[in-house]
């Protein structure tokens, strides 16, 4: 929760040294990104998630950022970097470049209001068999 890991080589909205966390608006929007990510459905002990909840006084800024912007990647760093050096708010809501229509949130560990989110204890990730099987198939050309 501290923006390290993005931090270190840069992401989608953010380019390297500029370090926020990012979350997604759902356990399934954040699984389809970790498949993205991953390239394949993978189930690894390692993996948990945790649940963040934004309070009421915590401010969330929308990016209402075009989508016919998403795959160019110098528009979306510009976006994620301005808001992140500016320390506007602690959360920002994002556009998924997977789905294009869930929102992905970005967080400020450095915005005075971070503190006030709350964040669970850390939970397994869990994934139904029926999705590994149905990515082998993918794969192999089946479907």
């Amino acid at each position: 929760m501290d923006g390290f890991g993005a931090s270190m080589n840069g992401g989608r909205w953010n380019s390297p040294g500029v370090a926020p966390v990012y979350t997604a608006e759902n356990y399934s929007g954040a699984f389809l990104e970790l498949v993205v990510k991953l390239g394949r459905v993978a189930v690894n002990p390692v993996y948990h998630y945790c649940e963040i909840t934004v309070p009421d006084e915590v401010a969330v800024e929308d990016s209402q950022f075009p989508l016919a912007e998403m795959d160019r990647e110098s528009a979306t760093r510009k976006c994620g970097n301005s808001w992140w050096k500016e320390s506007r708010t602690a959360v920002l809501r994002v556009p998924s470049a997977v789905t294009r229509v869930d929102g992905n949130f970005l967080l400020n560990p450095r915005h005075p209001q971070f503190a006030l989110l709350k964040v669970s204890e850390p939970k397994p990730v869990w994934v139904d068999s029926r999705l590994i099987s149905a990515a082998q198939g993918w794969k192999a050309g089946g479907r």
